[in-house]
Formats: C-alpha cells, sequence, structure tokens
C-alpha cells in the first residue's frame, strides 16, 4: 500500500485523504496536504447514501411500508385536481433513484422547502422513464421529516448516527449539501453497508433491503456515468463489483462485498475529479 501513498503524494496531490480497510483491518490510512484524522471533511452529495440509509431504517420500523407505494398516498389531503397528473403515478423508487420525471428549479434558483411547494413543480418525463441528476432526494427528506415530525438532521442523529457511533460530523438543515464528516465515521458507515445493514449486532435495515439498494435500476448518467441504484452509483472492475457513494470534488466510499473492502478518498472541491476513479483502479489489484 505503500506505493498508493506515493503515487498520490506525486500524482494526485489534490487527495487530503485516503483509508482502505478489508476484513475489518485497516491497510492503508494516510492525510495529506496538512490535514488531519480528527478533521471533518465536505463529502458533497455522499449525504444521499445516508438519507438511502435512513429510508431502509423507516422501512423497518414501519413508517415506509414499501417503495413501490405512490408518494401521494402518504398525503391523502393533496387533491390530485390541484396537481401536475404525473404526481398520481409517482412512486417512492422512482424518487429513489432520480427517475421522478420532476422539473427542478434550475442552478441558483431556490428548491422547495418543504412537499407543500413540492407539489407545485411539473413533470418533463413519466415516472420511471429516465434517470436524471436532480435534487428528487429533497422528496425524501421531507417524507422522513413528515413521518417522523422532526427535522431531517435530528433523524438522522437520533437514527442513525448515535447507534453507529458517528461523533464528529457537521450538518444543518439550512445547508443538505453542506454535510461534513470525519474519515473514520464515513468508514463506520461504510461497515454497515459491509455487514448489509448490520452494525455491532444491530439491524438498522434488512439484507433485503440492502440488495435492493444497490441494484442498478438505471444505466445511471451524469456525473459518474455508472448504473443507479438507492442513491449509490453500481460499478465494475476486473470482474468485481462495488457501489459508491460520491461527492463533488472526487470524494468518494467505495464498498467492496465479495472482498470486504471499502475505500475512502477525500480531496479538494475546486473542480469535480473525475481522476480520483483511477486511484480506485489501482487500489483493486493490491486487494
Amino acid at each position: 500500500m505503500n506505493s498508493i501513498s506515493t503515487m498520490i503524494r506525486e500524482d494526485f496531490t489534490h487527495v487530503n485523504a485516503i483509508s482502505i480497510k478489508q476484513h475489518g483491518k485497516t491497510l492503508l490510512k494516510e492525510f495529506y496536504n496538512g490535514h488531519k484524522s480528527v478533521e471533518t471533511y465536505y463529502i458533497g452529495c455522499i449525504f444521499k447514501s445516508f438519507i438511502s440509509a435512513l429510508v431502509g431504517i423507516a422501512i423497518k420500523e414501519e413508517k415506509i411500508q414499501s417503495l413501490e407505494e405512490k408518494l401521494i398516498n402518504y398525503y391523502q389531503e393533496i387533491n390530485l385536481k390541484d396537481i401536475d397528473k404525473s404526481f398520481s403515478l409517482l412512486t417512492l423508487q422512482e424518487v429513489m433513484t432520480k427517475t421522478s420525471g420532476i422539473i427542478w428549479p434550475g442552478i441558483g434558483e431556490e428548491l422547495p422547502q418543504s412537499m407543500h411547494e413540492v407539489w407545485r413543480l411539473k413533470f418533463k418525463n413519466i415516472p420511471g422513464e429516465n434517470f436524471e441528476y436532480k435534487p428528487d432526494p429533497q422528496i425524501i427528506i421531507y417524507l422522513l421529516e413528515d413521518l417522523y415530525e422532526k427535522d431531517i438532521i435530528s433523524i438522522a442523529n437520533e437514527n442513525l448516527f448515535k447507534p453507529l457511533g458517528i461523533s464528529k460530523w457537521e450538518w444543518t438543515r439550512d445547508d443538505i449539501e453542506g454535510m461534513k464528516i470525519s474519515v473514520d465515521d464515513l468508514e463506520r458507515f461504510g461497515q454497515l453497508y459491509l455487514n448489509k445493514g448490520t452494525y455491532k449486532g444491530k439491524c438498522f435495515f434488512t439484507e433485503e433491503f440492502y440488495k435492493k439498494s444497490v441494484y442498478p435500476y438505471s444505466l445511471g448518467g451524469f456525473p459518474e456515468r455508472k448504473p443507479y441504484g438507492y442513491y449509490w452509483w453500481i460499478d465494475k472492475y476486473q470482474g468485481i463489483e462495488y457501489f459508491s457513494a460520491c461527492g463533488f470534488g472526487g470524494q468518494k466510499l467505495c464498498i467492496i462485498p465479495s472482498i470486504e473492502a471499502s475505500i475512502v478518498i477525500i480531496s479538494e472541491m475546486d473542480r469535480p475529479h473525475l481522476e480520483n476513479n483511477a486511484i480506485i483502479r489501482n487500489i483493486f489489484p493490491l486487494l
């Protein structure tokens, strides 16, 4: 693994941290550019995979019966005559796989802040037809908040962070995409998925939900250009299947179930850094 650390220092100077674990043992954990393990790091859209886990928890707690249910079923007070007719077709699974077909506000425009505002949106496509990397997870956030009658940060802290032992994190309701977390705690979240929903004897979500989470429901598209599950990107390299939570800046949490391994990469947020995929490819032959 020294060769990987050297490669990062010399060729991937934008990388601030990397951690590789296999069979529960740390193979490599290095911090660069003056960064330290005690820090929390912006992880961009990796937050969506945490939302996915919260959905699994809500299903286990029977707050959500099935992702094949229609979203409208949870809002009986809504009159279908007052909203776009495609809402009558939209399932939670289509929201979870970014195939809702909804037209979301553009860059720089304010997103809806509640389901009350979401109902005003229109549709571009029939639900389930096309993948678009749009703010569909906002719908899941608002639904969870309505079901638990709490804000999403409290839900995450009480149902996921505290039970997992995640302690070094920063996240506010006003900046949903601004989650920060330590490398160790991001690894801990990854371990939950390596264990298919269980951590230290506690079942957070069922193995059935885990399998559905990492099933490729669509071919995906921008920005990773990989198949997509429940807010996880699905991939394969040298015949080995793996799935990843990815965020702007090249942030990565890669889970490789068949060899019980995880990889965390944290890098600068100045641009996408898709070249971080090359680091993953260089690590695979060493595992």
